[in-house]
């Protein structure tokens, strides 16, 4: 009896060890859409993988696809403790990886990455944190950190480090170092860097880009290229879905939520600011 419990528990722990593999993760994050715990179960694989790494720079990697997984599903909890719990984790194994990576001069653009995961992340800590917090992590963290990141590679993540500081410039009262125009200039230019025309609609393929886009733009009294910019991302969300698929095959289930909230805005977010913004001047 003894022995078929050891050798049961033996074969339990090599199939919970075969589990735990980087390509299980990935299929599951692939599957992110479908549910939103899969992310989550490939950020514990993630974790645990990261954990038996013996190679620093595999160990990075395996930290900032982790950091990665968890704020795609932070930004799908409901409540600020869950937001806040989630958040925290994906930022430090962000910030754990940038620092392992540190004068690594054969890996910049991962060290990037790291460093945009843990801006992502970090940002949204403070969103749900809430207070003066977010205007104290904007000049003590963000900027530094962001301004790191633009020294080791701007075009990580489809140029995303101009989102993260140009959606916060752009909110960020101007007393406390917040600049609408300054914050317009940077979600310009990744969102230039990431244009794509078809013969029906020029968006970003980055739909978080074009979205932000549209912020910073109303936020500046930009009517006329506001005016115009929405009725592209419109004509981009009205489109097939083979087609929005296409734009950016590896973002599905973040193109469609971005449509989703476009379409049907809920209150207080910036999509409902946007579409009413639109509904009076356009």
């Amino acid at each position: 009896m003894l022995k078929s419990l050891l050798i049961a528990s033996t074969l339990l722990g090599s199939l919970a060890a075969s589990a735990n593999t980087v390509e299980v993760a990935i299929d599951l994050y692939s599957k992110r859409g479908e549910d939103t715990q899969n992310a989550k179960k490939a950020a514990d694989i993630y974790t645990a993988l990261a954990a038996d790494a013996a190679d620093t720079v595999k160990k990075a990697e395996l930290l900032v696809s982790k950091s990665e997984a968890l704020y795609y599903f932070g930004v799908r909890q409901k409540s600020d403790s869950a937001k806040l719990k989630v958040f925290n984790e994906g930022l430090e194994a962000g910030l754990e990886a940038s620092k392992m990576l540190k004068g690594d001069e054969s890996n910049k653009s991962l060290r990037a990455r790291a460093l945009y995961f843990y801006g992502s992340n970090i940002g949204k800590w403070g969103l749900a944190k809430g207070g003066t917090e977010p205007l104290k992590l904007f000049k003590s963290v963000l900027k530094p950190k962001m301004g790191e990141l633009i020294s080791l590679d701007e075009s990580v993540e489809e140029y995303g480090v101009y989102r993260i500081l140009g959606l916060a410039y752009v909110k960020v009262p101007g007393l406390l170092g917040g600049d609408k125009k300054k914050g317009l200039e940077m979600i310009r230019r990744g969102f230039e860097n990431t244009v794509v025309e078809t013969d029906d609609f020029t968006v970003s393929s980055n739909s978080t880009t074009t979205q932000y886009m549209l912020f910073a733009l109303m936020k500046n009294k930009e009517k006329s290229e506001f005016c115009s910019l929405a009725d592209e991302f419109y004509a981009f969300a009205e489109s097939e879905r083979e087609v929005q698929d296409e734009i950016n095959p590896k973002l599905i289930p973040e193109t469609q939520a971005e449509i989703e909230a476009f379409l049907e805005p809920k209150e207080d977010t910036n999509q409902e600011e946007i579409v009413k913004y639109y509904d009076k001047k356009c």
